[in-house]
């Protein structure tokens, strides 16, 4: 039961240890995310409107012009319908003298 103990007392410390890393790198990891990104948000733009124009699936074109149409700013205008119960009590005003 020790070497189980143990182990769990060195996994704890590597998780926190890990955590502390994450934290301090946060900012720099977050950069480097961006930019690869961006790197490649050229070519997948380029290949969304070769699927927009090209793709052979009526569905695959249609779903590439709405995300063209979406990053351009464009979204579509969304419903909601909301419902809502409410009771309402009418009393006879000489019921209340």
């Amino acid at each position: 039961m020790d070497k189980a103990f143990q182990i769990v007392e060195e996994t704890n410390a590597l998780l926190d240890e890990a955590d502390k890393l994450k934290k301090r790198l946060h900012k720099e990891i977050t950069e480097r995310q961006i930019e690869r990104l961006q790197r490649h948000s050229i070519k997948t733009t380029k290949k969304i409107v070769r699927l927009a124009l090209d793709a052979e699936h009526e569905l695959v074109r249609l779903k590439a012009c709405a995300d063209i149409l979406d990053r351009a700013g464009f979204q579509a205008t969304k419903r909601i319908q909301i419902e809502q119960e409410t009771t309402i009590r009418f009393f006879r005003f000489d019921s209340l003298l």
